[in-house]
């Protein structure tokens, strides 16, 4: 019989050449009864019949393409409301511990609910959902319990903001370019950062751009009302002397509402 460690290298090992492929096989959710690292119990269809719908993130701490995309799920995450909103995000674990995932956590800046999938039971809802293919693996649910979006890949934060937007029946400031890019460029140098550091901007066209730091929460710390920029590169002071030590996000904006996420480490 195969070992529960060997069946998570091959699984790890399959991620790494067919990621794209990973999806359930359901078309309708099943119920599932976790607890995250915190100790917190949830339940999906409660979430549900609350008329939210439901991105269950399958991950594994240490497969390439979970690491990437760790923070860009996270600003996705942020960007729907923390779960206070429309879109409930839970991350489900395969093949480790709380303490594993607790570090996972930490170091990509994971701030919405995860479950281990030892201690949580998180590899009891991946057989549940047959996630037999590869990791990551984003499975978005309507309230009616069907599987809208057996695999969102890659999941991005670009890709998950169209994806999600269009099942919630909104706009998305991405799309505007003929080839659905934003029109911008953005860095941010030093990063780690001190008390001083500064926001690189790279504009395709006039515009007039705006930012705010957030906490990992959404809390919306410092803001800079926007000006208008010419075409061209800009650099725009960013103090956060008065933040504490920790990982926040930029979030510029453009004239036409398009955004655009940053994370920061302030040392």
């Amino acid at each position: 019989m195969i070992s529960i460690k060997r069946l998570t290298v091959i699984l790890l090992f399959y991620s790494f050449i067919s990621g794209s492929m990973a999806q359930t096989t359901l078309d309708t959710a099943v119920d599932i009864n976790v607890k995250d690292v915190h100790g917190i119990v949830y339940n999906l269809f409660p979430i549900l019949d609350s008329n939210k719908y439901v991105l269950l993130d399958f991950f594994t701490t240490t497969c390439g393409p979970c690491v990437t995309y760790a923070p860009e799920i996270e600003q996705a995450y942020v960007h729907f409301g923390s779960n206070l909103q429309d879109v409930f995000f839970l991350g489900i674990n395969y093949g480790d511990d709380n303490p594993g995932v607790l570090e996972f956590d930490s170091l990509y800046g994971i701030t919405f609910p995860t479950i281990s999938g030892i201690n949580g039971h998180g590899n009891t809802v991946a057989l549940q959902y047959y996630f037999i293919q590869g990791f990551p693996t984003m499975v978005l649910i309507a309230p009616n319990r069907l599987i809208l979006n057996k695999q969102i890949y890659p999941p991005g934060y670009q890709n998950l903001d169209s994806t999600i937007s269009a099942a919630l029946g909104i706009s998305t400031g991405f799309g505007d370019k003929p080839d659905g890019r934003l029109g911008f460029q953005v860095s941010v140098s030093p990063n780690p950062a001190g008390a001083e550091s500064s926001i690189t901007l790279a504009l395709e066209e006039p515009a007039t751009i705006g930012y705010q730091v957030i906490s990992p929460t959404g809390a919306v710390l410092l803001e800079k009302e926007g000006a208008l920029y010419p075409a061209g590169r800009h650099s725009l002071r960013l103090s956060i002397s008065t933040l504490l030590p920790g990982i926040y996000f930029v979030r510029i904006v453009n004239t036409k509402g398009q955004m655009a996420f940053v994370k920061v480490v302030k040392i």
